[in-house]
């Protein structure tokens, strides 16, 4: 069981919610902004990054295709 000292989403007030998002939205910039940074000393690299996850991506969508298709799903006929 969760003690006492845990908040839950509903004992959360307004004012505890806002600053969290607050502090949230302050990191997620923070992290966004050291990103660009790195980019523009590494563009290179960045580029590397880039092209090796819209590789995965692709692979990832060719396989749940061809998963698809094992399972009887919208296979097309070749022959």
């Amino acid at each position: 069981m969760a003690d006492d000292s845990t908040t839950t989403a509903d004992e959360m007030s307004a004012d505890d919610a806002k600053s969290f998002f607050t502090q949230a939205q302050a990191k997620v910039t923070e992290a966004v902004h050291a990103a660009i940074e790195a980019a523009k000393e590494n563009p290179k690299t960045a580029a590397a990054i880039a092209t090796g996850a819209a590789a995965a991506v692709g692979a990832a969508a060719y396989g749940v295709t061809k998963l698809r298709e094992d399972d009887g799903g919208t296979k097309k006929s070749g022959k």
